[in-house]
């Protein structure tokens, strides 16, 4: 069953890699989990959808695009250091922490 799974994943790489997008699909220790196992196990809590997201009355601009503005097609933060690289927090539950760590150094950089 697992090794079915693994060469389905297989190949929806395959073919995900044979057309051409803006990025490509690899292998990883999770290629034999089906979706529904990689969710249960490493996405964690889910929000009610119908709770209320409170809104800024005077929303920031401060990272708004500007009409003229000469922007790069895409920016590897890592490559700046701005970012560190990507963290496997494993099934610990920490994502909230590894986010907000992500999020700080992110908004505190000065380039």
């Amino acid at each position: 069953m697992r090794f079915g799974i693994f060469k389905d994943n297989l190949r929806f790489i395959d073919e995900h890699n044979f057309k051409n997008t803006t990025f490509k699909l690899g292998l990883n220790k999770f290629a034999d989990l089906t979706n529904q196992e990689y969710r249960a196990k490493f996405l964690g809590t889910r929000t009610d959808p119908m709770r209320r997201v409170m809104t800024s009355k005077n929303p920031s601009r401060r990272y708004a695009y500007c009409a003229g503005e000469n922007l790069p097609d895409s920016v590897d933060w890592r490559e700046h250091g701005i970012v560190s690289p990507v963290k496997d927090k494993g099934n610990c539950g920490s994502c909230w922490a590894f986010s907000t760590i992500a999020a700080v150094e992110g908004i505190n950089t000065k380039l």
